[in-house]
């Protein structure tokens, strides 16, 4: 993960306090650990890290586009969409885990981001999916998953798509 989608987080955990809150649940999807993880922003909290495929950090081996783990204060998910053509079922699941009043923080490759591999490549592998994430398609998404305060922080260098939304 790079610097300024990590500082997306670390604001957004802040906004909400996170630090401080004893025992909220969070589940980060796409939570394997390829290059740092976000889990020190909740120091304090129950934290899950679901991913598709088994490594460093992930305590559920599941795909996110499926997987819901109901009761989420907080979901997160970091350069995950543009690695998969199923983001918006990713929201969908997302929202479907959160309680009423939870956040969902996204940080996604804008449309002018370098293609680069899922677990930390240069370059994508061969047959690995990848595709910039278009920021009007991504709000519209989170509209149609049912999210009711949508933050949306696009970005140039790097080119990014930062999302705080509201169940």
């Amino acid at each position: 993960m790079h610097t300024q989608a990590e500082q997306w987080i670390e604001f957004v955990s802040d906004s909400l306090k996170l630090k401080d809150i004893r025992m909220a649940q969070v589940m980060d999807q796409g939570g394997r650990n390829v290059n740092g993880s976000i889990s020190k922003y909740f120091p304090k909290s129950k934290w899950i890290a679901v991913d598709i495929s088994d490594g460093p950090g992930v305590d559920v081996v599941a795909d996110s586009s499926t997987y819901i783990h109901p009761g989420c204060d907080v979901v997160t998910c970091t350069e995950v969409f543009e690695h998969t053509p199923k983001a918006d079922q990713i929201i969908r699941c997302a929202y479907d885990s959160l309680v009423l009043g939870g956040s969902y923080i996204v940080t996604t490759a804008g449309l002018n981001r370098p293609a680069h591999g899922q677990h930390g490549a240069p370059r994508p592998a061969p047959g690995e999916y990848y595709m910039n994430i278009n920021p009007y398609w991504l709000m519209a998404k989170f509209e149609e998953a049912g999210f009711y305060r949508i933050i949306m922080d696009v970005r140039d260098d790097p080119s990014d798509v930062r999302v705080w939304a509201t169940k």
